[in-house]
């Protein structure tokens, strides 16, 4: 009886050892989602067909005739919230939940987008655009609802 014993419990080792030894050595990475679309709307007011589609990973596909200006797959990151277009039409900011900005095309031509010069440690939500020529950028939303402007001058 005991041999049989020692051998069940031998057997049950080599199994659990086998299973721990094939486990992945790292996560895998989270699937990339789609955050969300986005109408390709201004123009200087004029209304445009087409718009973008976000996904969490940074791809920005563009549909029915909207510009495609870049977007930030090679930035290696899976947590984009929002994107904002520009004015003109001629480029367009992606939003991270940490708050990272990147711009694509001619957003702020002859400008620097000018923001806090220190967010929050939160979780941003979104960002929302300013429908303004005169006023162009964005406000980037929290979870808790705190507003955080950015502006082209």
């Amino acid at each position: 009886m005991s041999k049989l014993v020692v051998t069940a419990v031998a057997a049950a080792a080599a199994i659990t050892l086998s299973v721990v030894a094939h486990a992945p050595a790292h996560p895998a990475p989270p699937t990339p989602h789609v955050v969300g679309t986005w109408a390709n709307d201004q123009d200087g007011g004029t209304q445009l067909g087409g718009g973008y589609q976000l996904w969490s990973d940074g791809e920005v596909v563009a549909i029915g005739g909207a510009r495609y200006f870049g977007d930030a797959v090679g930035a290696h990151l899976e947590n984009f919230v929002g994107m904002v277009t520009d004015y003109w039409s001629t480029g367009y900011w992606l939003v991270t939940g940490t708050g990272r900005v990147f711009g694509y095309g001619k957003v702020c031509p002859d400008q620097s987008l000018v923001g806090p010069t220190k967010l929050p440690a939160t979780t941003f939500t979104g960002a929302v655009d300013l429908v303004d020529a005169n006023n162009e950028g964005f406000n980037l939303v929290t979870s808790a609802g705190a507003i955080y402007s950015f502006r082209c001058s």
